[in-house]
């Protein structure tokens, strides 16, 4: 449990934040921001937490990657962008996308996603499959050419989960 002096400490503050998941150094400088803490204090605090190496943009970028990649696939300008929402560096987050950049893996990555919507699929119309399946896959940032072949089975009447998994 905080004290009280701990509860107003910006840098004690920002620690307890920072338990909570990783940051970039902008999404720091706003939360400092937002907290009242002046430009020179915010500076102080995170060479502070730069120098512990607690903030990392680089690192930060390659962990929300790498998560994208395990657990939530979208593809590269979408993850592109998020990163710079969060403040990474252009650079930084054209670095962390790179390995992204790969068709098979980005491939591998959408298919992971027809698979997952699939069952949700199969009782509608095959135009119905499409549309959706297309327009999801659209959004998560995958190319127009990706989505294309892999949408295309979905025409098929009489397709199946098995079929979809040994032969898109």
């Amino acid at each position: 449990m905080s004290s009280p002096r701990r509860a107003r400490d910006p840098y004690a503050r920002v620690l307890d934040w920072l338990a909570r998941r990783d940051r970039s150094e902008r999404e720091i400088r706003d939360k400092l921001r937002e907290w009242g803490v002046d430009i020179e204090e915010s500076g102080v605090i995170l060479g502070k937490l730069i120098d512990k190496g607690l903030v990392d943009d680089r690192a930060f970028a390659q962990k929300l990657a790498s998560y994208h990649e395990r657990h939530d696939p979208v593809g590269p300008p979408r993850l592109l962008r998020k990163l710079r929402q969060r403040g990474v560096a252009s650079d930084l987050a054209a670095e962390a996308v790179e390995h992204l950049r790969d068709l098979d893996l980005q491939r591998e990555l959408a298919l992971r996603l027809v698979l997952r919507r699939l069952p949700s699929l199969l009782p509608l119309a095959p135009e119905a499959r499409v549309r959706r399946l297309s327009g999801y896959l659209a959004r998560r940032g995958f190319a127009p050419s990706m989505v294309r072949e892999l949408c295309h089975p979905l025409l098929r009447e009489d397709l199946s989960l098995e079929d979809y998994e040994h032969d898109p």
